[in-house]
């Protein structure tokens, strides 16, 4: 038969027994062939036909999709940096905060704090990966226009820096840097000097106190001395000056000139 019997449950099995005058054993193996009735069934199924092996499941109703949907736990997209959100950043950054400074680092600190308050101008370079012998070349080229050049740790400088004048520095200082620094005004000189060295690029600096990029120190450069700059300008005012006195005495000088020119005409 290809249907399958209805699952036998114990209520009609006792039913069945009292059918055929039959009391259940309660301990026991239980012998099928006493009852005929209870004989095991086979399902039979014809070879035409076949299970649906890709779709094996009824689909789910539309409502208990949407409902599960809306229900789903959806997480919160992180929009912060990666530095941030990067935990070792932040323990190492709490290390920094919590750690005493080396006493190497305050002493070299103070030499930085020296060199920003003593020196007017200061140049950051940006170390490409130079050899010893390009180190060497740069200040033996930078000292020769009386300029120097020194390297300083990170831990130096943050404890230099931090809080004070010279803080907005610190940007261009973080990556491998070599300070080129000189109480005179050398830009010129030293972007001169420089320009042929592939292992060093300058990146900026401070000028006077200033803030200056790459570009704005070659502007810089170009710009004639300061004892130029002042004969310029003391020049332009004793121009404006003697313009201005020019002009108030011009009707005197006129009038001097007409009464002249009067009485020499009534003379002759």
């Amino acid at each position: 038969s290809n249907k399958m019997a209805a699952p036998m449950t114990y209520t009609r099995m006792l039913l069945l027994f009292r059918n055929i005058g039959a009391k259940p054993a309660v301990t026991g193996a239980f012998c099928w062939k006493s009852v005929p009735e209870l004989a095991p069934r086979q399902q039979v199924r014809h070879a035409s036909r076949k299970f649906n092996t890709r779709r094996p499941y009824m689909p789910m109703h539309i409502w208990k999709h949407k409902v599960l949907e809306f229900t789903k736990y959806k997480k919160i997209k992180d929009t912060r940096p990666l530095a941030e959100k990067c935990e070792l950043i932040q323990v190492r950054q709490q290390q920094i905060e919590d750690s005493k400074p080396h006493p190497m680092d305050v002493y070299y600190s103070e030499e930085v704090r020296r060199i920003f308050q003593n020196n007017p101008v200061i140049a950051v370079f940006h170390e490409n990966s130079p050899s010893v012998e390009e180190t060497k070349n740069l200040r033996r080229r930078v000292r020769r226009i009386g300029m120097d050049a020194e390297y300083f740790s990170h831990e130096a400088l943050d404890l230099a820096l931090a809080g004070s004048q010279f803080e907005n520095i610190r940007p261009l200082l973080a990556g491998p840097h070599v300070l080129v620094y000189s109480k005179e005004r050398r830009i010129k000189e030293l972007i001169q000097t420089t320009k042929r060295l592939t292992s060093f690029m300058l990146l900026g600096g401070l000028v006077y106190d200033r803030l200056m990029t790459w570009k704005d120190l070659d502007v810089y450069s170009q710009l004639p001395t300061i004892d130029v700059l002042q004969a310029m300008t003391a020049a332009l005012l004793n121009t404006a000056v003697s313009q201005t006195h020019t002009l108030l005495q011009s009707n005197q000088s006129q009038l001097v000139r007409n009464l002249q020119q009067w009485n020499t005409q009534r003379e002759g």
